[in-house]
C-alpha cells in the first residue's frame, strides 16, 4: 500500500518529545539515585532539607522549561533548516520492509534492520539507530484499519 505523508513542525516536536521521553524503569532509577544523593547530602554534608527541596524544585522547573520552551524553539529552527522534513513523501510497505521517497531521494529499509520503534498518538518513530529515526505521521493513514495494517509489521522490528 502506498501512502503520502508530510511531517509538520508539530509532528517534529511530537517526535522529539517521544524520542526524549525516558521509560518508566529509567525514570524510577533516576529518582532513586536523586533520593539517595539527597539523603547523602543531608546526612553527611549537612545540607538543609529546604535547600534540597529548592534544588529539586529548581531542577524540575528547568526540566519542564527545557521541554516546554527550548525544545519547541529548537524544533522550529530545525524544521526551517532541514528542507527534506518539509517535503511531502510517499511511503509504501510490505511484509519485508518499508520504502520512502520524495524529490530528494528514496530508500528502502527492511523491518529487521530497524533497531526499535516508538509510538505516540500522533507519530510512529522507526529507529535505524538509537540516534536516527524516520517519522511516520499517523495523519497519513485514512483510517484505523490502514494504521493497524502498517502497525502489524512493527513486531518484526528488533528491540
Amino acid at each position: 500500500m502506498t501512502k503520502t505523508a508530510r511531517v509538520t513542525e508539530g509532528d517534529l516536536f511530537d517526535a522529539q518529545l517521544l524520542h526524549a521521553r525516558p521509560g518508566g524503569a529509567k525514570t524510577l532509577l533516576f529518582l532513586f539515585i536523586l533520593l539517595v544523593f539527597g539523603y547523602y547530602l543531608y546526612r553527611e554534608v549537612g545540607v538543609a532539607p529546604g535547600t534540597l527541596a529548592g534544588g529539586f524544585l529548581g531542577g524540575l522547573v528547568g526540566f519542564v522549561g527545557y521541554f516546554a520552551l527550548f525544545l519547541k524553539f529548537k524544533c522550529k529552527k530545525i524544521y526551517r533548516q532541514q528542507r527534506n522534513l518539509q517535503l511531502p513523501y510517499e511511503f509504501s510497505w510490505d511484509s519485508s520492509g518499508i520504502e520512502m521517497k520524495n524529490e530528494m531521494g528514496k530508500g528502502r529499509i527492511e523491518w529487521s534492520d530497524f533497531v526499535k520503534f516508538k509510538e505516540s498518538k500522533k507519530v510512529i518513530l522507526l529507529y535505524q539507530s538509537d540516534a536516527l529515526f524516520n517519522i511516520v505521521p499517523k495523519t497519513a493513514f485514512e483510517n484505523e484499519q490502514q494504521l493497524s495494517e502498517f502497525s502489524s509489521h512493527l513486531q518484526k522490528v528488533h528491540g
